[in-house]
């Protein structure tokens, strides 16, 4: 059994009674606890000290108790929380032993436990004769100490406890004390728990730091303000507007500017749901440098910006003078290009020989020259080999080659036509056109037989064709329908039809599109349109016309009658559309023929001279 004792609180007594119903009774206070007693009564608490602060006193059979209040707050300094009554008690005065009777003798725990500020002892009455308050026998036989008091607050932030199996002395336990540091502070017989366990401090708002701090002290959250100047959500729905944080809090600033990008460009507006500036731009012929004016919105060389009118690739003034490779003394029929080289076709009452030349210029070096009668009226370069169409105006000809490094043409194949007016290849086959009775194209496999015709129309221009491995695409009804001819099958399909007025003059392939020099315009369709409608590139008569994957080269006539007496001008322009360029003029009263180019230039038959321009 345990004994309960009293603990005096400025003055006020409080008892407990043992086991005999007899009252053990505290020492007397100290007069300055009494007087502090009395200064602070008007509280409703069962003692305060006076407002001049805290006072220990002591219980009445030793126990310790400090409390301070401030008067008539029943010693709780206006906290809501419920004092500790144990904080700082230390139970270690227990009762003095007694004989009960002569055979009982009754011991306490030297240490006791703390409840509400009243210290308890563990009891026990030991049967032994008692004499004078001691046993006569060891009064420790049969006791087992392992009932240990119960942990209190030492101090606000010490907690001490006691080892669970304590010592026997003279009939009463006695327990090891070990202190605690807590650092959260002490309570209740128990170290706190951080204030900031389990607690998440997210912040509330995006211009403070996430996640924030949580306080130690108080267990609550803490959150810097982000540095000013830092970006935050969109507040006004204008994604023109950056938002952004200042002292904590998300602000519009200014509306976003849009200046002109680049040169040819003017300033922009800002989309307000994307926040995207607009590029328009500058109307065309805006000066933007030397001889360089805006077009489509870009800083280029024009004909109007350049005194003489012509531009290079690189967007510069040209000389606009085309440069001459050779001009020869007899009749140049026909030109090819192969890889750095030039072919050319001359002829002469007496023979027919071809020659090579640089695409760089240069000498010039015979290949091959063949007496009257074996006339060759067409070359074409492809690969390790020229083909020509070998015989006379008497005789249906033979497909005929010979090796790009000269030598005789061999025949690969019996024609069925005479004096070929164009030659082109594909991967396969040589394919040629011609005029006698009617207009012929007629293919050849280049490994060598027997050439068939596939066309035999008065309606076919045999001069203005060209192929792909799968079609020949022709002009027919004196340049009013562009007309595609598959080669496996030979029956031709209308890809489409020249405008009221308007005569088609040439065509060539530029990837999957055709391009088309007319009496009016360059325009451009699908290869693979059926009836469509070309789209046109250029307005302005062309009649010779060349292109690569990209852009279309095509000669002008100065004259107005359509005639080539007043000179050619050659131009570029892109398929997909874009900026027209004028490369050179020719002064030449001879109209271009046998167009050819490569990747750096363009290369075309005056008369007899051949000229070159570059790209």
């Amino acid at each position: 059994m345990s004994r309960r004792v009293v603990v005096v609180v400025a003055g006020l007594l409080y008892a407990g009674c043992g086991p005999d119903r007899t009252f053990v009774s505290s020492s007397t206070a100290g007069s300055a606890g009494q007087d502090s007693a009395r200064a602070g009564a008007g509280g409703g608490g069962p003692a305060s000290s006076g407002a001049g602060g805290s006072q220990p006193l002591e219980g009445g059979s030793g126990g310790s108790l400090n409390v301070s209040g401030s008067g008539g707050d029943a010693g709780m300094g206006g906290d809501p929380t419920p004092p500790d009554l144990c904080l700082g008690v230390a139970c270690d005065m227990p009762p003095a032993d007694t004989c009960e009777r002569a055979g009982q003798f009754r011991s306490y725990d030297k240490i006791g436990s703390c409840d509400a500020g009243v210290c308890e002892y563990p009891t026990r009455l030991i049967e032994c004769d008692c004499v004078a308050g001691a046993c006569t026998t060891d009064p420790c036989i049969g006791i087992t100490c392992t009932t240990p008091p119960v942990a209190i607050c030492k101090d606000a932030d010490t907690l001490t406890t006691y080892l669970a199996s304590g010592t026997c002395s003279e009939g009463a336990c006695s327990y090891t004390a070990a202190d605690q540091a807590c650092e959260f502070g002490c309570a209740m017989g128990a170290c706190k728990a951080d204030p900031c366990l389990n607690v998440t401090c997210n912040a509330a708002d995006q211009c403070h730091t996430n996640p924030g701090t949580c306080n130690s002290a108080t267990g609550k959250c803490t959150y810097p303000n982000k540095t000013n100047g830092t970006a935050c959500s969109n507040i006004d729905s204008n994604a023109c507007t950056a938002d952004t944080c200042t002292a904590g809090v998300c602000g519009s600033a200014p509306a976003k500017a849009c200046p002109a990008p680049a040169a040819c460009k003017m300033l922009g507006t800002c989309d307000t749901s994307t926040g995207a500036c607009s590029t328009p731009n500058a109307a065309n012929g805006t000066s933007c440098g030397s001889n360089v004016e805006c077009q489509g919105g870009a800083c280029v060389c024009t004909r109007a910006s350049c005194l003489n009118g012509c531009c290079t690739a690189a967007g510069t003034c040209g000389s606009c003078t085309p440069f001459t490779l050779t001009t020869r003394e007899e009749r140049v029929r026909s030109l090819t290009i192969g890889t750095q080289f030039l072919y050319f076709l001359q002829t002469a009452d007496t023979a027919t020989k071809v020659f090579s030349i640089s695409t760089g210029g240069g000498a010039v070096a015979e290949l091959t020259n063949m007496p009257a009668p074996n006339s060759v009226f067409q070359i074409h370069a492809d690969g390790s080999f020229i083909y020509a169409n070998q015989g006379s105006n008497s005789t249906p000809d033979d497909v005929a080659r010979m090796s790009i490094l000269g030598g005789n043409f061999t025949s690969i194949a019996q024609d069925a036509i005479y004096a070929p007016l164009r030659i082109r290849t594909n991967s396969t086959s040589i394919i040629t056109g011609s005029t006698l009775s009617s207009n012929y194209i007629m293919i050849a496999p280049k490994s060598g037989g027997s050439g068939t015709i596939l066309i035999s129309s008065l309606n076919v221009n045999a001069s203005s064709f060209t192929v792909d491995n799968s079609n020949v695409y022709l002009l027919s009804g004196s340049g009013s329908t562009l007309t595609r001819v598959p080669i496996a099958s030979g029956e031709g399909a209308t890809i489409t039809s020249a405008s009221s007025g308007e005569t088609f003059d040439d065509l060539a392939l530029a990837g999957t599109q055709l391009v088309l020099a007319s009496s009016t315009r360059v325009a451009k369709i699908s290869a693979s349109a059926t009836g469509g409608t070309a789209a046109t590139l250029q307005e302005g008569s062309a009649y010779r016309i060349v292109s690569d994957a990209t852009t279309a080269y095509f000669f002008h006539t100065n004259a107005t009658n359509g005639t080539c007496t007043g000179g050619s001008e050659i131009y570029s322009i892109p398929v997909a559309g874009g900026t027209l360029r004028r490369l050179a003029i020719d002064p030449s009263t001879t109209c271009a023929t046998s167009v050819v180019h490569d990747a750096t230039g363009v290369y075309w038959l005056s008369g007899n001279t051949i000229k070159k321009v570059a790209k």
